[in-house]
């Protein structure tokens, strides 16, 4: 009985300990308290393919190819990085637009995306060329990852 009681007890502060490491600054998908994931991301319109193009400790460069920034701009991010991150596009929006190119994107915490998940999938689209970067890889890693 005693040894359950501290498994859960280990469990607990290793969950805790986990939570306040994704919510320190400088990394480009961070959590709220609400499990909301934020996806900081640099946007460079009027590129051939859209693709990931760099990342670092703050945010991801994304190449769009619309030719502005703007609505429509956003419009066709929001549909790629939906894709990358494997939900609806309705879970996926504009929280915060800086300056023209720096943008927050919120990813809702009624997916069942989690930080994990996201940099992974982020990571992946980021190494593997666009022909290599197919939809039976997000759909096998979303059922592995459920099970």
């Amino acid at each position: 009985m005693f040894s359950i009681q501290l498994f859960f007890i280990i469990a607990l502060i290793s969950c805790v300990t986990q939570k306040s490491f994704t919510k320190k600054k400088y990394h480009f998908v961070t959590v709220d308290d609400y499990d909301n994931l934020y996806i900081h991301v640099y946007v460079k319109p009027g590129c051939k393919k859209n693709k990931i193009t760099d990342m670092d400790f703050s945010s991801i460069s994304v190449d769009i190819t619309t030719k502005d920034v703007g609505k429509e701009c956003n419009e066709e991010l929001i549909k790629y990085l939906a894709k990358v991150l494997q939900i609806k596009e309705d879970y996926l929006s504009i929280e915060k637009a800086g300056n023209t190119s720096s943008i927050l994107f919120k990813v809702d915490n009624k997916t069942d995306c989690s930080r994990h998940r996201a940099i992974h999938n982020l990571v992946y689209a980021w190494e593997l060329p666009e022909k290599q970067l197919s939809s039976n890889y997000y759909h096998s890693s979303a059922s592995s990852s459920s099970s």
